[in-house]
């Protein structure tokens, strides 16, 4: 006990597992940023086809919009296609994180060191 109060815990953990095999709130998170991303990426293609020549619902800010060098007056929503795409490698990241848990038996290993 004095060790934990010199050192500024909060408490003793009374198993050395305890201390190191909790690794939920890694999946919760990766889980929360894969779903704000898929959230995300749907919307960005909404825009997309919203401001496309057949609906033409939206309008693009130039700002958010990309030129095309084969047709000037084409505005390509570059930013919106860049954000969709980006959900990919989120929902990757979460996958990986959920591959690499499986097998892993409880207590401290090396594999988190990549």
């Amino acid at each position: 006990m004095l060790t934990t109060r010199l050192l500024g815990f909060k408490n003793v953990q009374p198993h050395a597992l305890d201390a190191t095999s909790s690794r939920d709130y890694m999946l919760q998170t990766l889980t929360s940023a894969a779903s704000v991303a898929v959230n995300f990426s749907r919307l960005a293609e909404e825009l997309i086809m919203w401001s496309s020549y057949e609906y033409g619902t939206v309008v693009l800010d130039d700002g958010f919009a990309m030129g095309s060098s084969m047709m000037p007056q084409k505005k390509n929503p570059g930013s919106l296609e860049l954000l969709r795409g980006r959900a990919n490698r989120v929902i990757g990241y979460m996958t990986a994180g959920h591959g690499l848990m499986k097998g892993l038996p409880s207590g401290y290993n090396r594999d988190f060191h990549e």
